[in-house]
């Protein structure tokens, strides 16, 4: 065989294609397919502030105090009236689940911790802003003590325990402050240290100060797309376009330009295609946050999460029965006795010690969790929601459900909402809905955690200004020269904040990229890993591929011998069969990547690694193989071999002609029969004139546009032609191709000219390109007319002595005689808006 085709490219003896079409951005590529929606996180002190966690905690100490200030009430959180430090066990504060909305915090989600409107004796005091950059470090106050940043992690690492320490140095004699704060390395911010005294002068005055925590918006969830070698299955034509027309209702309005293109997708460090090293490169996760251009970067800017596309948790809503749904377990995960049973989605979230301990609302979870992060309630008599408990004897704790108000199973209940039976390994996609006990959110130590996003906000600088632009908007730290740090990202798109808040509770990340992206590579999420003590991007999963839902791609047409040609072809003994076909893919799931033609002869001709457009009847795919009879192929001596080939067809997606490529209905076969003949056979055909394609389209809103068509030669004798007539196919409606290609118009062309006689070799042909540059002054309407071409070798005498003879002209069929020659018509419509 041999293929015309020039395979670079798949560009062809007849035409060029101008650009490879598939995915040529960035690879590899990844999303943040959930962030933790820390925009409007806070606590029971209310704040405009966003990214920001106030919670009044009205701890009070007075010993013998001369001066008790002003009259106590929200403005501070921590007042101390004394002149000796408390024990530990006095400055210690645990927190709680649904108390303090502090607890579990990260330390990767800590911008800073600000010690706000430190007062002694009603005179103020600078601010202090702990943050891990300064820890090692120490601070002069303005009232002359001196204090130290410490981070230490208790018991040499041995715990899991982490402190973060402000505090006094040196012996100096005035007001003094302490502050600590004790992390569990995995679940967060647990316990908080606060003490204060007055050391200067005889009387006893009182000294005081708030505590906010300004948070960061980590990217807790990662999705590759394509990988570090560049393979890609976009929804191609989406991913090449502005925004996303036809969206499902779930999309959240992103367009191209979000963030960084395409649509919003992370800037990641290097090693690119490692995730898992990322932690340690930048001491914490992806942060979401606008780009930033303060700073020296340039486009694109600085290492970030881009824009999230997925919300973390889902929190309660405040009306006490909107609660998230949960998973049935599968038998892989927790054994075949467990199978079935409800849990949450986020079981790394809650915690129990051992089977007497009631906490939570209404989770359950396995592997020893048990404690919501977001909401507890007490009616006095005990905790509602989830028993921590073992389900086998020896086995691990879980939490186990109310069956009913104050009553738990001896067992792990099964999971009623699933469907009929039990979800196990046979369904384990099984999504059940944790029941609600109609929770009183007014009730004590109740606190609604919101989990959302809204426009990026400064966290430092001009704190709670909007910061589209990134730091530069939050300008300069007071008494610094960095900027303000900028929290959050940009919604270009139409959809209000509330209406992306609400899709991305009800979907998770994943279900919005499979609109751009219907194959991953990968799924990472931010993760405690207890091996090495760190948090780090641990992959769980290699993600989705939804290319089992695309449109089947399609040969629309396939010829042997000639274009146009689906008869019978004949060989004699041995020779080259010249083989069209065309493609057609799915704007979606473009390119076509590979293409198979099976000869019918034992050979296969096989062109991967393409990057093309389908290609129809102005730009078939050519190809030539040479065929030879073989006694084998003719066992019952008919003298000749039969051959029909065949042509499969692959798109991005990995689809065929009929979907699945192994299946034996995935190829197109030749209508014909390739007829190839043991002993030489003079087959003479004369001239034979074929026209492709028999309409062309122009639309006035598309010009000017070139189309063309084909006047093929597939006999073998020269053929002469020419364009007879262009007439309109509506009497009543004007030529408006004649009007056009007027020499007063000029407003089109067409390489061969009516009337021009062309002569056309054997097995050659003739392209006619047909541009029309503008519709001049024509009025809208329909318009269509027909071009004539005539077959001026193969006429027929009609008339006179040689009636029913083969002629070119008149005169040969005698006097009187009239020769008819044959002709092939195309349609040309244009619609003038």
């Amino acid at each position: 065989w041999w293929p015309v085709d020039i395979i670079n490219g798949e560009s062809n003896i007849f035409y060029k294609d101008p650009t490879a079409i598939g995915y040529t951005g960035r690879k590899p590529l990844y999303y943040c397919l959930e962030a933790a929606g820390n925009y409007s996180r806070t606590g029971s002190l209310s704040t405009s502030d966003k990214y920001k966690i106030s919670t009044k905690y009205q701890k009070r100490e007075s010993q013998d105090c001369d001066d008790d200030g002003p009259s106590y009430g929200d403005d501070y959180a921590f007042y101390f009236c004394k002149q000796s430090w408390s024990s530990d066990a006095d400055r210690k504060i645990s927190l709680k689940s649904g108390v303090h909305a502090e607890y579990g915090i990260k330390e990767y989600e800590i911008a800073y911790i600000q010690l706000h409107r430190i007062a002694a004796h009603n005179n103020p005091i600078n601010d202090v802003y702990i943050d891990q950059s300064k820890f090692g470090t120490q601070l002069d106050l303005d009232n002359g003590a001196t204090y130290e940043y410490k981070r230490e992690e208790i018991g040499g690492g041995t715990t899991g325990k982490v402190t973060w320490t402000f505090q006094p140095v040196g012996s100096w004699t005035e007001d003094k402050i302490f502050v600590k704060f004790v992390f569990d390395k995995m679940n967060g911010l647990e316990e908080l240290y606060v003490d204060g005294k007055d050391d200067s002068g005889e009387d006893t005055e009182y000294m005081r100060f708030h505590i906010y925590y300004y948070l960061r918006e980590p990217c807790m969830k990662i999705a590759q797309v394509v990988d570090y070698d560049g393979n890609a299955v976009p929804r191609i034509e989406r991913i090449n376009s502005q925004t996303i027309t036809n969206a499902p209702e779930y999309w959240p309005g992103y367009t191209k330009g979000q963030d960084y293109t395409p649509y919003g997708s992370s800037l990641v460090p290097e090693p690119s295609w490692d995730p898992t090293a990322w932690g340690d490169i930048l001491g914490g996760p992806l942060l979401v946050e606008p780009p930033d251009a303060s700073s020296g970067f340039i486009a694109p800017y600085q290492v970030r999460a881009g824009t999230p596309y997925g919300i973390l948790n889902k929190s309660s809503s405040g009306t006490g029965t909107d609660w998230d749904s949960g998973q049935c377990l599968k038998a892989a995960d927790v054994g075949v006795d467990a199978a079935g049973k409800c849990a949450p989605r986020y079981p790394e979230r809650f915690k129990c010690a051992d089977s007497t301990e009631f906490n939570g609302l209404i989770f359950s979870a396995r592997n020893n969790y048990c404690e919501t992060k977001y909401g507890m309630w007490s009616d006095g008599t005990g905790y509602k929601g989830a028993l921590c408990m073992r389900i086998s004897t020896g086995g691990d704790f879980y939490c186990v459900e109310e069956v009913s108000e104050g009553v738990f199973p001896d067992t792990y209940e099964p999971c009623k909402l699933c469907g009929e039976g039990l979800a196990d390994a046979r369904n384990p996609s099984c999504v059940c809905t944790l029941s609600s006990k109609g929770i009183d959110p007014s009730g004590p130590q109740f606190v609604v955690g919101n989990n959302n996003f809204g426009p990026a906000v400064c966290v430092s600088g001009k704190v709670g200004a909007n910061c589209p632009n990134g730091r530069q908007d939050c300008g300069m730290i007071e008494g610094s020269s960095v900027y303000g740090e900028c929290v959050g990202f940009n919604n270009t798109g139409k959809k209000s904040w509330q209406e992306i808040n609400s899709l991305m509770i009800q979907n998770k990340g994943e279900k919005q990229i499979k609109e751009l992206f219907v194959r991953s590579y990968g799924i990472w999420d931010w993760k405690y890993d207890t091996d090495s003590g760190r948090w780090k991007y641990i992959k769980v999963s290699s993600g989705w591929d939804s290319t089992g839902v695309g449109i089947n791609p399609k040969v629309p047409f396939m010829y042997a011998g000639a274009m146009g040609n689906e008869d019978e072809v004949l060989r004699t003994k041995a020779g080259a069969v010249t083989l069209y076909f065309g493609s057609w893919i799915d704007e979606n799931q473009k390119p076509l990547v590979r293409y198979t033609v099976d000869w019918d002869d034992g050979n296969q001709t096989t062109e991967s690694g393409l990057s093309i457009s389908g290609r129809d009847v102005s730009n078939p795919h050519i190809l030539v193989h040479y065929y030879k009879y073989d006694p084998e192929c003719d066992p019952s001596g008919k003298g000749y071999c039969e051959f029909k080939p065949e042509v499969q067809v692959e798109d991005n997606w990995g689809r065929c002609n009929d979907g699945d490529c192994s299946s034996a209905s995935a190829w197109k076969q030749y209508a014909g029969t390739i007829k190839v003949y043991e002993k030489e056979q003079v087959v003479e055909t004369g001239a034979i004139m074929e026209v492709a394609p028999d309409t062309l389209n122009y639309d006035s809103a598309s010009l000017p546009s070139k189309q063309t068509f084909i006047v093929k030669n597939s006999g073998d004798k020269d053929l002469m032609w020419r364009i007879s007539d262009i007439r309109s196919v509506v009497s009543t409606v004007p030529n408006f191709l004649t009007l056009l290609m007027s020499s007063t118009r000029n407003a089109a062309t067409m390489s061969v000219k009516r009337g021009e006689i062309v002569t056309t070799a054997a097995g050659n042909s003739k392209l006619v390109d047909l541009e029309i540059l503008n519709k001049s002054t024509m009025p809208p309407n329909n318009y269509s007319v027909i071009i004539e071409v005539q077959d001026m070798t193969n006429g027929t005498c009609t008339a006179g002595a040689n009636i029913g003879f083969v002629c070119t002209q008149s005169s040969e069929c005698g006097i009187a005689g009239v020769c008819t020659l044959k002709t092939k018509e195309v349609k040309v419509n244009m619609v003038v808006k």
